[in-house]
């Protein structure tokens, strides 16, 4: 029913997705992908930009877990919710 080469693009928009990459990163890939001949160093240059973006993302899941880690450590699960200090921090 679909043609091998709606087939290909559907499946290089999965794994741009698989790779967290945004809708507006992929249509700029698919763009160069429909023009062959052009330079890639452009393709390099936003591979470059979508790792830092990737490894900024990363930086602050660690300061959530950080924070996360310290709230858990306000509370030994001993007392009454009234004086559990998870909630009291997240007030």
């Amino acid at each position: 029913m679909y043609s091998e080469a709606y087939i290909d693009r559907l499946k290089f928009i999965v794994n741009c997705r698989s790779l967290n990459m945004n809708l507006n990163e992929i249509k700029i890939l698919l763009s160069y992908k429909d023009l062959p001949t052009q330079n890639c160093s452009e393709v390099n240059e936003l591979i470059d930009a979508h790792i830092v973006d990737v490894q900024e993302s990363i930086k602050n899941q660690q300061k959530l877990i950080e924070q996360l880690l310290d709230i858990r450590k306000t509370c030994d699960g001993s007392c009454t919710v009234d004086r559990c200090g998870v909630l009291k921090n997240l007030a």
